[in-house]
């Protein structure tokens, strides 16, 4: 039987929230944004708030938010290109709902901060980057893919290929060399290429790297930019082996 939110400390609260959403995310067929990417997103926005030093009441509520913020995919399409998805406007509706027995707890402003976050964490430039627990959100959500593993997921996700759900960065370092020599047989090597430096404006915005129509701002915390530094690296390689490949 669930308990009253009022009556519950901020670990209980994290704890009700994480089974609920544990148990929607089960719903999710496309494995890219399946519960394992919902935790590494958490992994990540627990780490980052650690290295910002953030109060712990902020930290508590990016911990939530990070839970919350890909709620509503479930029933997306997969293959949708990033600006057609409406997956944060349904998360943040949802999340209302989610969050409504512990308004005591998080407080109007926390709760504010927290489907503020939800709702703009998909935009390639927040509206209210004065939103700590929104800047880290950004930050945990693209750490998530700034590495092997984004790539495939990335490839997956839009369909430019037919890969097999991988969850373990190891492993998907392993499978570069296999992901490229299939993207070669499939002559798609330069579709993939153009899908993966989308992560490069991820990482430093189009302000270094302009290939898209849109802005995007880089990374919202130099903690960010240095906890994927190496993940990222790999990303960089990767192109490089693509590019040789196609001159």
């Amino acid at each position: 039987m669930r308990v009253d939110g009022n009556t519950l400390n901020r670990i209980q609260i994290v704890n009700q929230i994480k089974t609920q959403c544990t148990l929607k995310y089960s719903n999710i067929t496309d494995w890219v944004h399946d519960i394992h990417h919902i935790r590494r997103v958490v992994k990540n926005g627990k780490t980052l708030a650690k290295m910002e030093n953030l109060t712990s009441l902020n930290s508590f509520l990016v911990e939530i938010a990070c839970w919350l913020h890909d709620i509503g995919r479930v029933g997306e399409t997969i293959g949708l290109e990033f600006n057609h998805s409406n997956h944060a406007e349904v998360s943040y509706q949802l999340s209302k709902q989610i969050l409504q027995p512990f308004q005591k707890q998080l407080g109007r402003e926390g709760t504010y901060k927290i489907l503020q976050a939800v709702r703009e964490h998909n935009l390639p430039r927040l509206i209210h980057p004065e939103n700590i627990v929104g800047r880290l959100l950004v930050d945990a959500d693209r750490g998530a893919g700034l590495n092997p593993l984004g790539i495939f997921s990335m490839l997956s996700y839009l369909q430019i290929t037919d890969i097999e759900p991988i969850y373990n960065q190891k492993l998907a370092r392993q499978k570069l060399p296999q992901l490229l020599e299939k993207l070669t047989k499939e002559n798609k090597l330069k579709i993939a290429l153009e899908k993966i430096e989308f992560l490069n404006d991820w990482y430093f915005g189009t302000e270094k790297q302009n290939r898209t129509d849109v802005l995007v701002n880089p990374l919202y915390t130099k903690s960010a930019a240095k906890l994927y530094y190496s993940g990222f690296q790999k990303i960089l390689r990767f192109e490089g082996q693509i590019k040789a490949l196609i001159t």
